[in-house]
């Protein structure tokens, strides 16, 4: 096939254009029933529910979830433990200004 012949079947083929309407009242109305989305099937196993969910409704769920938490905390007295207060001491000398990772009285590892 030429160059030449497939041009010219390509700008018959594509030289009509199909021109916009300007509404759905423009529109011709079809002898045929409109056509309707299939039935919906339940599938059968575990229901897929995080996934299909958007983030805004995934926060509001987390939220609501951590409201309800609380207000069941606060109707039977227990309160949050916070760390307020509490220092963290050195195993190897006792001070407060550092853990025993990086405390100056560390043993050196005196290996080979």
């Amino acid at each position: 096939m030429s160059t030449k012949t497939s041009m010219t079947t390509w700008f018959t083929v594509y030289s009509h254009f199909v021109e916009p309407l300007r509404g759905p009242m423009f529109r011709t109305k079809s002898p045929y029933p409109d056509i309707l989305p299939p039935d919906i099937r339940v599938l059968l196993g575990r229901p897929k529910r995080y996934w299909q969910k958007d983030v805004v409704e995934r926060v509001e769920e987390d939220e609501k979830k951590a409201a309800e938490k609380s207000k069941k905390m606060q109707a039977e007295g227990v309160s949050k433990a916070l760390r307020k207060g509490i220092f963290i001491h050195c195993k190897i000398c006792g001070a407060v200004a550092h853990n025993a990772r990086t405390c100056p009285w560390k043993p050196t590892d005196g290996g080979s």
